[in-house]
């Protein structure tokens, strides 16, 4: 099953959060990042004139998660394209409530960006008319809210144009506590431009 999603900043400016707020959720996703404070505040409030990288990416995973496995499934570069304008690269003020975090860093592996992102891995089904039969409506409600899990997803990341940028990864936005460590959806390494 091939479903195809575009992920890209455009629309409303983020709330605004302190650098402190912002470190606490990335930590809480990935305790051992490097995280400089200077980064933060560029990532956060980048210059009207930074330059946007628009990258092709597929997923490939297990249409059923395995909830003892770190890793669900892996990622795989396609292409570079042009990003659609406007384009938006400011980092996510709040991370967390579901979806996914793009994190982008550099080849030490210090942090350098981050995006909240809708989750790929899930398609909602169109939610038909009511038919009358309470059961048969509930089940349509239910399945357009939870979404149906696909193995194959095909998508657009829109990063800065930043050079150091070196590698890509996407981690569930939410920990759950019964997990050691995030879940990793994969990662790839960004051709230099």
């Amino acid at each position: 099953m091939c479903v195809t999603c575009v992920v890209h900043a455009q629309g409303a400016a983020p709330k605004t959060a302190t650098t402190s707020e912002v470190r606490q959720q990335l930590e809480a996703l990935l305790p051992s990042a490097r995280v400089d404070d200077s980064d933060l505040q560029r990532a956060l409030n980048p210059a009207s004139w930074t330059a946007c990288r628009s990258l092709s990416v597929e997923w490939r995973g297990p249409t059923a998660p395995d909830p003892g496995d770190v890793n669900d499934g892996n990622l795989k570069f396609l292409a570079e394209l042009r990003c659609r304008e406007p384009y938006d690269v400011r980092a996510s003020a709040r991370i967390g409530g579901g979806g996914l975090v793009t994190i982008a860093t550099d080849r030490e592996g210090a942090l350098l960006w981050w995006k909240q992102m809708p989750d790929i891995r899930r398609v909602q089904p169109a939610l038909f008319p009511s038919t009358g039969d309470e059961r048969v409506d509930l089940e349509d409600r239910r399945l357009h809210a939870e979404g149906i899990r696909v193995s194959f997803s095909r998508f657009n990341i829109e990063i800065p144009g930043d050079r150091r940028i070196a590698r890509v990864l996407i981690y569930e936005a939410t920990r759950k506590e019964s997990a050691r460590s995030p879940i990793l959806l994969g990662s790839i390494v960004v051709p230099v431009p």
